[in-house]
């Protein structure tokens, strides 16, 4: 049996308020083998405009930061997505 001391850490790649479009932008690194989850992190003021809406962090493994930022600025799904929902 294996152990380990090492703690993967996994670091923020995509941030929004709307959880829809977090979960496509999992759903999309998932689908091309990137290790991604879901975090949820309240609205601190100071930090961001928030307008008090929670946000939702895509987040992943450090060491596959950088590849997951260019599969998630290539998403032509959320860009769509986003665009829509601005719309409403």
């Amino acid at each position: 049996m294996a152990f380990s001391l090492f703690r993967v850490k996994y670091v923020p790649i995509y941030t929004v308020s709307n959880a829809n479009l977090a979960w496509i932008m999992q759903d999309y690194l998932l689908g091309n083998g990137i290790s991604a989850n879901i975090e949820v992190e309240p609205c601190e003021s100071g930090k961001r405009i928030c307008n008090a809406l929670p946000a939702y962090s895509v987040c992943v493994p450090g060491s596959r930061a950088d590849e997951a930022k260019r599969l998630a600025d290539a998403c032509e799904a959320v860009k769509i997505s986003g665009f829509l929902s601005a719309q409403l």
